[in-house]
C-alpha cells in the first residue's frame, strides 16, 4: 500500500542520514587520531550499520576528474598557445580550441571506457581461469596459496590452517588468490565503465574550457592599463 511504501521510504531516508553521520564521525575521529570516538562510533552503530562503506560513490570517479581535466587543461592551453604565438587571427583560436575541445572529450572519454572494459574483461578471464583450476585441483591451488603467504612472513601452521578455512568458502578464497597470485582486487560489480567514461568526457570539456574562456575574456580587458598604452586586445 501507499501507506507502508512511505513508512519504508522515510525509514531509508533516516537510516541514510545516520549511516551518513555515523561516517563522518569515522573520518573525524580518524583524522584527529581519537582512539576513543573510533571505538564509540563503532560500539554505538546498530547491527545493521555495521557494514563500513569504505569507498564511497563519489571517489570512484577520483581518477577519471583529474585524469580528464589535466588533459584537456593542458591540451587546450597548448593549442590556443601555438595559435597565438603565430600570430594569427584570434578567431582561429576559438574555433580550434573549442574544436580540439570536443574532440579530445570524446576520445578520452571513449579510451576510459574501453580501457576500463578490456581491463575487467582480463580479469574476468583470469577469473574464471583460476575458478577452472580451483574447482578441479583444489590441493594444488592451496598449497600455492599456502606458498604464497609463506613468502608474505606467515608461518607454514598458520598459512594452513588460513588457506584450508578459507577454501571452505570458494568465493572469499577466490578472492584471495587473485589478489595475492595475480594482484587484482576484487572487482566491484557497482562500478560502470560508461560513467567512468562519461566522467572523464565532462571533465575534460569543463576543465578544457578555462583556457578558452580566460582567452576570451582577454579580448575585453583594456591592457593600455599594464602594456605601456597600447591598446587591447581585440579577438
Amino acid at each position: 500500500s501507499y501507506g507502508e511504501f512511505g513508512k519504508q521510504w522515510y525509514q531509508r531516508r533516516v537510516r541514510g542520514g545516520e549511516d551518513r553521520k555515523r561516517q563522518e564521525l569515522v573520518k573525524e575521529s580518524f583524522q584527529a587520531k581519537d582512539v576513543e570516538l573510533s571505538k564509540k562510533t563503532h560500539d554505538d552503530c546498530p547491527c545493521d550499520f555495521a557494514e563500513e562503506k569504505h569507498k564511497i560513490s563519489q571517489g570512484q570517479f577520483i581518477k577519471s576528474i583529474i585524469y580528464g581535466g589535466l588533459d584537456g587543461i593542458i591540451s587546450t592551453f597548448v593549442v590556443i598557445c601555438s595559435i597565438e604565438g603565430g600570430s594569427f587571427n584570434p578567431l582561429y583560436a576559438l574555433v580550434l580550441g573549442f574544436s580540439n575541445l570536443v574532440g579530445d572529450a570524446i576520445s578520452m572519454g571513449m579510451g576510459d571506457y574501453l580501457s576500463t572494459m578490456a581491463d575487467r574483461e582480463h580479469q574476468m578471464t583470469e577469473y574464471r581461469r583460476e575458478k577452472w583450476e580451483f574447482d578441479n585441483n583444489q590441493e594444488g591451488e592451496i598449497q600455492e596459496m599456502i606458498e604464497l603467504l609463506e613468502e608474505q612472513g606467515v608461518s607454514k601452521e598458520d598459512a594452513t590452517a588460513i588457506m584450508r578455512t578459507t577454501a571452505k568458502y570458494p568465493d572469499l578464497f577466490m578472492d584471495q588468490m587473485m589478489y595475492y597470485e595475480l594482484g587484482f582486487m576484487p572487482l566491484d560489480e557497482d562500478e560502470k565503465p560508461s560513467k567512468q567514461g562519461f566522467v572523464t568526457f565532462l571533465s575534460f570539456c569543463c576543465f578544457g574550457l578555462v583556457p578558452l574562456l580566460s582567452y576570451i575574456l582577454c579580448g575585453f580587458i583594456p591592457w593600455n592599463t599594464f602594456n605601456g598604452g597600447r591598446g587591447m586586445v581585440n579577438l
